[in-house]
């Protein structure tokens, strides 16, 4: 019946007097808010089922908007329900008035906002996170590339202006291919993409192209962005200059082999010290021996000499070690 629809309606139906007070509630309002009939018909007013500041909120905008213009269109507002707890809601409201033009009756429809309300808080804290994100992407010293399943740029972040030289406006809708990928290396986007499809993430090492022609050794982090069915429709890319990394490699490298010849080095001359040091000795044991009259005393110092020279020297190459 009519009276059954009314009282059951998946909305709460209130009949109001022009200030507020309340001369009829169905009972799917009642439910929600856990009032009773005698409660709500006994002088109870809209406006004291509110939190202060909508009670404030209703006394400013709501009722002179109502006195205006007639009628409300989805307000949101809070209804404090008998047990103390706060139901969102959103509010319909329509003023009847007489043959005078004198408002005589508001008709209000209450509509449960819980999971509105729960929905909107999402998106927002959603958003939050994107602006997060797009902040952490606008400020990484990183080149952030997110390109289409067929190597058509997307977006490109101040990180990839500066690694490759070209900006945003000039790289979106630009193939990679064209842009970045250096002669020689052409293929390695379509196995990348391959890879990337059938396993998910993906890193490797390869190398780009600057704007102005020179090669950039770079680290590649790849995510593949999966649509239902299963179908790739972008990739975005994590782009990091290894050219740096590899010339302090280089310098490594140069260093260790250093270390190795110095470790040589150092070794013999320590053996070759050794040896000088037995030849001296036996030198001065030979001169004194002859005596400075003899006449193989001069080959013999000519030997020492020598020998003196050679310690000298080792000596010098161990310092070098």
């Amino acid at each position: 019946s009519a009276e059954e629809l009314y009282e059951d309606a998946p909305c709460g139906y209130l009949s109001l007097l022009p200030d507020g007070t309340i001369l009829r509630a169905n009972r799917t309002f009642l439910r929600w808010t856990g009032y009773t009939r005698e409660k709500l018909f006994s002088g109870t007013r809209l406006q004291d089922l509110l939190p202060v500041p909508a009670k404030v909120f209703y006394e400013t905008h709501y009722a002179p908007l109502l006195r205006m213009q007639g009628f409300i269109r989805e307000m949101a507002l809070d209804l404090v329900c008998a047990n103390k707890q706060v139901l969102p809601v959103l509010v319909n409201a329509t003023e009847q008035r007489d043959a005078a033009g004198v408002p005589v009756i508001v008709r209000t429809a209450i509509y449960d906002a819980t999971e509105r309300r729960r929905y909107e808080r999402e998106l927002l804290a959603a958003r939050r996170r994107v602006e997060q994100l797009a902040a952490v992407v606008e400020a990484s010293g990183d080149a952030i590339v997110l390109t289409s399943a067929d190597g058509v740029v997307l977006a490109w972040n101040p990180g990839a202006e500066r690694l490759f030289g070209h900006t945003a406006n000039e790289a979106r809708g630009q193939s990679i291919r064209d842009l970045i990928l250096s002669p020689g290396h052409e293929e390695d986007f379509a196995r990348a993409v391959d890879l990337v499809r059938t396993r998910g993430e993906l890193q490797l090492e390869t190398v780009l192209i600057h704007k102005n022609g020179h090669s950039i050794d770079v680290s590649l982090s790849l995510t593949p962005h999966i649509e239902a069915p299963g179908e790739l429709v972008a990739i975005s890319s994590i782009i990091r200059d290894m050219t740096q990394r590899r010339q302090v490699e280089t310098q490594m490298r140069q260093a260790e082999k250093l270390q190795s010849v110095g470790t040589l080095a150092g070794g013999v001359a320590h053996e070759v010290n050794n040896q000088m040091t037995v030849v001296l000795g036996f030198g001065h044991f030979v001169l004194e021996a002859l005596g400075p009259e003899h006449p193989q005393a001069t080959d013999v110092q000519n030997m020492v000499a020598a020998a003196s020279r050679a310690a000298r020297i080792s000596q010098q190459l161990l310092a070098f070690s």
